[in-house]
């Protein structure tokens, strides 16, 4: 008898073993704050959101000079565990008036159910022909924030707990640089921001800015949680060997 319920205790254990589930701790949140745009002021704008793959294109009306801005997002989040993401802003001009701006962005609201570490890794490129001036600028962004809270702008309130661009030294310039970082996040609300802007407001030329970027997350506890399908299984396994146990005992 004590062979049977051995057996029957360890086969319950291997079910219950097989009917674990372990859940993504990053659960992102619906909303898809991704987007593009490009303008020619006064000409009009055009802006592109919430896909995978976004382009946005603005060219001057006629009479108003020649040029082109031209914002570019590739990305994805649907491996909540892993995010990669490649965006441009790129504008030109080569004669009349007007601004010419470009922005490329990728913004993640998420939550965190249960802690896991992050590693980071994004590289930064700015390259212009255009001096600097009134209008004329780059500017790239990669920020990490806890939610704690939005003002009436939509705007998060705290400070961010991890700066990825500090002091890279390529705004508003020519040059490239790498930035790898790892962390940790305790359960609660967060969100992930990096951008890249270019703008030509004076002068003729070429400007542009980019960012490339894989953002990881491991639980940083492994353990797996029983679903409630594994934990009826056990306690019914449980019952059903000290019955047994009790009728052989009585026979």
């Amino acid at each position: 008898m004590k062979g049977f319920l051995a057996g029957s205790l360890a086969f319950i254990v291997v079910c219950a073993m097989g009917a674990e589930v372990f859940a993504d701790p990053i659960v992102i949140i619906t909303v898809d704050r991704r987007e593009t745009a490009a303008l020619v002021t006064p000409s009009g704008s055009t802006v592109t959101r919430a896909s995978d793959a976004l382009l946005a294109t603005a060219t001057p009306s006629a009479g108003q000079g020649s040029g082109l801005s031209t914002a570019a997002l590739t990305s994805s989040y649907a491996d909540p565990m892993r995010w990669l993401g490649i965006g441009t802003a790129t504008v030109s001009r080569t004669s009349g008036p007007g601004n010419y701006i470009a922005a490329s962005d990728f913004d993640v609201d998420f939550t965190v159910t249960s802690p896991v570490s992050y590693a980071f890794d994004g590289s930064f490129t700015t390259s212009r022909s255009v001096p600097l001036g009134f209008g004329n600028g780059d500017e790239i962004i990669a920020l990490l924030f806890r939610d704690t809270g939005r003002d009436e702008d939509g705007e998060i309130n705290s400070e961010p707990l991890a700066n990825f661009t500090e002091g890279i030294g390529i705004q508003n310039g020519n040059g490239s640089a790498r930035r790898s970082s790892t962390g940790f996040l305790a359960p609660g609300k967060y969100a992930f921001t990096t951008f890249a802007v270019s703008s030509i407001g004076e002068g003729t030329g070429t400007a542009s800015s980019g960012f490339q970027f894989m953002f990881d997350f491991t639980p940083a506890n492994t353990a797996p949680t029983p679903e409630p399908a594994s934990l009826l299984l056990l306690e019914t396994g449980l019952a059903g060997g000290l019955a047994y146990r009790r009728r052989s005992a009585l026979s």
